[in-house]
């Protein structure tokens, strides 16, 4: 598969180091020939220091990319535009934007990817609509456990409840559908609505959406200020998501063509 996975992280927490060297050492071994992006926005490089060790004692890390942008510990994860930051570094036609905190069965990778290159898809969900995801408590002894086990994930079933999943945790695309439909949009800052606002602007624009029907595995984490609806930027958020669902496709279409965000990475 001539695939690329982007992953925008911020690790401040043990669970998230947890579930980070989880994802990567299973997504390098499971799609060997993927490419796995990764930019890490912080204070100081806890990849680099504390993750990259263990990856590199379950995988083999030749297709693994690292970028580090220094921030304060305190500032707002500006999550869409490290998502498009971290897009314009690949150049396959499939592209899976990837939270730092789920896995697939290894069939839906392949499946997904014949969505994209054969059935021309342009956009993909995964993981099916309903009661989808496998919570998984993940404390540090399942997290040996399952990499010692080479990636078992009966492992994480057997430590999951069942909830729901809709639209948020992962999307692949087709890249040039990305771009012409406007990529993330940056205008949604920190955590909140962003992927709402996408599947509607995917809908309402008429790009090929497919999904495939199996389990996801999340990663359960404690939440910062980033990853909850207590991030100071919510408001904000909701407040355009508001105004995005009262449009249509021509006003969407005149909405993206005035953002200087893509005049900027699209010039």
């Amino acid at each position: 598969m001539d695939i690329s996975f982007i992953i925008p992280i911020r690790i401040e927490s043990e669970d998230r180091l947890r579930n980070c060297v989880s994802i990567v050492s299973y997504l390098l071994n499971t799609v060997p020939t993927g490419k796995v992006y990764i930019k890490e926005v912080d204070s100081e490089s806890v990849f680099q220091e504390r993750a990259l060790p263990l990856i590199r004692r379950y995988a083999d890390t030749e297709n693994l990319n690292h970028t580090f942008e220094q921030s304060s510990q305190n500032s707002l994860f500006h999550r869409t535009k490290y998502i498009n930051d971290l897009f314009e570094q690949t150049s396959t036609k499939v592209v899976w934007h990837y939270d730092v905190d789920v896995i697939f069965p290894k069939e839906t990778y392949e499946e997904t990817y014949k969505l994209i290159t054969e059935e021309e898809y342009d956009f993909v969900y995964p993981y099916g609509c309903g009661v989808y995801q496998n919570a998984v408590n993940y404390p540090e002894e399942l997290f040996h456990k399952f990499l010692e086990s080479k990636f078992d994930l009966s492992l994480l079933q057997n430590s999951s409840s069942r909830k729901p999943a809709t639209v948020g945790f992962s999307q692949v695309f087709n890249r040039y559908s990305y771009i012409d439909f406007g990529m993330m949009n940056e205008n949604f800052m920190s955590w909140g609505c962003e992927d709402v606002e996408l599947y509607y602007r995917m809908s309402c624009l008429g790009y090929k959406i497919g999904r495939v029907s199996n389990d996801l595995y999340h990663l359960e984490h404690a939440r910062t200020f980033n990853s909850h609806y207590n991030n100071p930027k919510f408001n904000d958020n909701n407040n355009l998501w508001e105004w995005f669902r009262k449009q249509n496709r021509a006003t969407i279409r005149n909405y993206y063509s005035r953002q200087e965000y893509l005049k900027q990475r699209l010039s």
